[in-house]
């Protein structure tokens, strides 16, 4: 069958042509008909269902026209064929076009079908890699949002527990990240709490897993009032009946020499064809320490030809210019064995050396790419805070510390058992560090090296925006340190919008609020924000009924104590003024007022906040 062209709604709305490329279609009523024609599957939609989900409240009068008009500049742009006009309404024309929701739909249905097991996780792994975040965004609709967001969401739910049930077959350790990030996005979701557990105990890590049971058991109980149903409690008896995690000289299943043990085994196993391992975690993860060990490790034991060779990325300017500016650094490491910058001759260097080759603080695949396929006999390291998501590297991530390993470090600052903590403490331990391993051990070492300093003092320096990155900087760890080096590689336009962004005190905010309080179009918005989830700075959450954003505490502390000595109050003032506006009128955002991001007043000293 001749290639078709693709419509995409599992993510940003796109349309791409025949040969892939994107074809844009920059009017968002005409997004909303081509979006509501490829929702139909094939079928007919009437014209008037089309009026009323273009103008769901009154109709204008020249409603029926103007949707006339939207067909025809559909057709003049992707063909006269591509939407058909039948009685009393059109169809898509689908031996021209294929939808991703369809496709989707194809792969998990052929994978449940399917008897070998090879085949079932394939045709699973390609249907969740056809969603790209919340559905439907940039058709905004309200109608159709209502009638299709939550099928489509249920829909990626579905692939990514079918695809959890193969991965944990095949390599536990993978389903752990995708996992955990869906059942924190999805509290309630009873069945993504069970295969995470799954996922963790079958990796070996017992300790985790039941942590997590626990957490779960807590928020159906906070929440809801019920305990945990039959898969929950099952998965949690699996746990108990598997054999703890031994000890080792790498440490616990638990432990942060973990990641470092299971890098260099990736590299010793995959060194004939060529190892690529991203290590990915955001600022404070501990991804350079990590990776230091791993690059002594392997000095060390002489496990590759010549000694590792360490290149600490420097910014480029975006696109191909990031592999030049990469390759020129190279070059000077490399010195007389390379003609200049060439990626060619460099790569031939590299294959001749059998060198393990580590770039920190990668920010854009184009950065690495060029160096993919890794020679034999050679390796590479990609040290990064962008999450990746291809099967050209293996991925190790380095979540934040359970929450019975952060308070263990804690504890044993002051040689406490593990459960030694005040509750009141505990509770802001939680919020405010959120199991950042940087954070855990800077606090640890201030508690070690300070006898007088309280607990009850502790939580009340975290709950002040002004004072807990203070208490944050001990004798080797500075968590203001490693925010300031993510801020210090961005562009002028995303170091402004993550100090104004720093003043919305709320749990998340959207595209919409944001473009509003940094003045900006949405799509200019998005690109700052885009640049800060790249950095760790600010990361997605999906919970809402579009995409969302949110900034940590840390992050919000760090940006205010930036833009206080940057930005004019008057520029901060306006900012959040827009945003809150912005938040009341836009249809799309909760009921009511957005929510406060800390159970406490985070404004001492700092104003203005957006509160309920």
């Amino acid at each position: 069958m001749a290639a078709r062209a693709r419509i995409e709604l599992l993510g940003v709305f796109r349309v791409r042509d025949e040969d892939g490329d994107l074809v844009p279609v920059p009017q968002a009523h005409q997004r909303i008909v081509l979006a509501a024609l490829a929702l139909a599957d094939g079928q007919g939609v009437t014209a008037d269902a089309l009026l009323d989900t273009l103008w769901p409240g009154e109709l204008p009068r020249s409603g029926r026209k103007t949707l006339h008009g939207y067909i025809a500049r559909l057709r003049r742009l992707l063909g006269a064929d591509s939407i058909l006009t039948q009685a009393g309404g059109y169809v898509l024309n689908t031996d021209r076009f294929e939808v991703d929701v369809q496709l989707a739909r194809e792969h998990l249905e052929a994978g449940c079908r399917s008897d070998e097991p090879g085949e079932r996780l394939r045709r699973f792994v390609s249907a969740l890699g056809l969603f790209r975040g919340e559905p439907l965004q940039d058709a905004p609709a309200e109608p159709l949002h209502r009638a299709h967001a939550h099928v489509l969401r249920d829909l990626h739910l579905l692939t990514l527990e079918h695809w959890a049930r193969e991965q944990i077959r095949v390599d536990p350790a993978e389903a752990v990240g995708p996992l955990r990030e869906a059942s924190l996005s999805h509290p309630h979701q009873e069945s993504l709490w069970a295969l995470l557990i799954d996922a963790l105990t079958a990796s070996g890590r017992r300790a985790e897993a039941l942590e997590y049971y626990g957490r779960a058991r807590r928020l159906l109980l906070d929440d809801l009032g019920i305990e945990p149903g039959p898969a929950l409690r099952r998965a949690q008896q699996n746990a108990l009946a598997s054999p703890p995690a031994p000890r080792s000289a790498a440490g616990t299943s638990d432990d942060p020499g973990v990641p470092q043990a299971r890098i260099t085994d990736l590299l010793a196993r995959r060194r004939a064809e060529g190892a690529a391992v991203a290590v990915v975690g955001p600022p404070g993860s501990g991804k350079s320490r990590t990776v230091r060990a791993v690059v002594d490790e392997v000095r060390r034991t002489g496990a590759a030809g010549q000694p590792p060779v360490v290149v600490p990325v420097r910014p480029g300017a975006g696109g191909s210019d990031q592999a030049r500016v990469l390759a020129e650094q190279m070059s000077g490491i490399w010195g007389g064995g390379t003609r200049g910058a060439d990626p060619a001759a460099l790569r031939e260097v590299w294959a001749r050396s059998a060198t393990l080759l580590v770039l920190d603080d990668v920010t854009h695949t184009e950065q690495y790419a060029w160096l993919l396929p890794v020679p034999p006999g050679s390796g590479l390291v990609v040290c990064t805070t962008v999450s990746l998501r291809t099967g050209r590297l293996e991925v190790v991530e380095l979540p934040p510390y359970a929450p019975g390993r952060a308070l263990a470090v804690l504890a044993q600052a002051r040689e406490l058992p593990p459960g030694g903590l005040p509750r009141s403490t505990v509770r802001v331990l939680d919020v405010v560090l959120e199991g950042l391993p940087a954070a855990v051990h800077a606090l640890a070492e201030r508690m070690a090296d300070e006898p007088d300093l309280t607990w009850d003092e502790v939580g009340k320096r975290l709950q002040d925006p002004r004072r807990r990155l203070d208490l944050l900087a001990s004798r080797s760890v500075d968590v203001r340190g490693h925010l300031h080096k993510a801020y210090d590689r961005l562009r002028d336009s995303a170091c402004r919008a993550f100090r104004l962004l720093g003043w919305l005190d709320a749990h998340s905010f959207n595209d919409t609020a944001a473009s509003a309080a940094l003045d900006l179009s949405v799509e200019q918005a998005k690109a700052a924000l885009a640049e800060l989830v790249r950095a760790g700075l600010v990361r997605v959450d999906r919970r809402g009924s579009e995409l969302r954003y949110q900034m940590n505490p840390l992050g919000r502390s760090f940006a205010r104590e930036i833009s206080d000595y940057t930005d004019d109050q008057t520029l901060r003032d306006a900012a959040v003024r827009r945003a809150l506006s912005a938040w009341q009128s836009n249809p799309f955002s909760p009921a009511g007022q957005p929510t406060a991001a800390l159970p406490w007043d985070e404004s001492r000293g700092a104003r203005p906040l957006m509160r309920p």
